[in-house]
């Protein structure tokens, strides 16, 4: 009896495939021991960090029994880190976000400004999904979401510039910080809803929020909350 199946390993060293699958699924045949079951590996087909993995079943005592366990010994399971049974089916959300003084986010060239909403104002469409992993990063200060713009397909991040914090936007697939092995937490925010509006923690720079300011200056990271600039978003989420 042959049987077949896929497992995502994290591991930067895919040339030990078979170490690796020993180390993320010591347990194939739950409550059996490998000399029971003499199963045999008899091909790996390998590609990116999936591997196709075959193996055979000689002992006719399985043949009308065979439960497989793809949990480790730690209790990994479906969507922990470590442990991914097929590709996603997890969709961006589309919206627009404006603040408190009625300003939305406008794209110029690779920046995003805020200006008045009226007639003669496009407010750049976001895209944003909740992280694969929020059991991974700290859980008392909302939702970690990745958030971008749809046209062109960019990102929001954060990073250290001369020892600022600083957001910027970098050309990077929102589902594809999605579906990497772990958070990406230069890309991912904080998401605190209260009623309508929400704020927008970096998670990359804890205390550093999203905010904006005078008409048409760029949206920023500032660690003033709800002082001297808008730091509170509504963000409309299309349904």
């Amino acid at each position: 009896m042959s049987l077949g199946f896929g497992i995502h390993l994290t591991t930067s060293i895919h040339s030990y495939w078979e170490k690796t699958v020993t180390e993320a699924a010591p347990g194939i045949f739950l409550g059996m021991c490998s000399s029971l079951l003499e199963c045999n590996w008899t091909h790996a087909h390998r590609s990116g960090s999936w591997y196709a993995l075959s193996y055979s079943i000689t002992s006719p005592k399985l043949l009308h029994f065979v439960a497989l366990a793809l949990f480790t010994s730690t209790n990994d399971f479906p969507g922990k880190k470590g442990c991914a049974v097929g590709p996603s089916t997890a969709n961006p959300q589309f919206g627009n976000v404006s603040d408190l003084n009625h300003q939305v986010w406008v794209l110029q060239g690779e920046t995003l400004v805020a200006n008045p909403r009226s007639q003669n104002v496009v407010p750049v469409t976001i895209t944003l999904i909740t992280c694969k992993y929020p059991e991974l990063l700290e859980s008392d200060k909302g939702t970690p979401i990745y958030l971008g713009i749809a046209n062109p397909e960019m990102c929001l991040s954060c990073e250290d510039v001369e020892g600022q914090p600083t957001l910027q936007l970098k050309k990077e697939k929102i589902m594809d910080l999605y579906n990497k092995s772990e958070p990406v937490k230069s890309f991912l925010f904080y998401r605190n809803q209260k009623g309508r509006t929400s704020t927008l923690q970096s998670v990359a720079f804890p205390g550093w929020f999203v905010a904006s300011s005078k008409i048409g200056q760029p949206i920023f990271l500032t660690s003033e909350l709800g002082k001297s600039y808008n730091t509170d978003f509504d963000l409309n989420i299309k349904s």
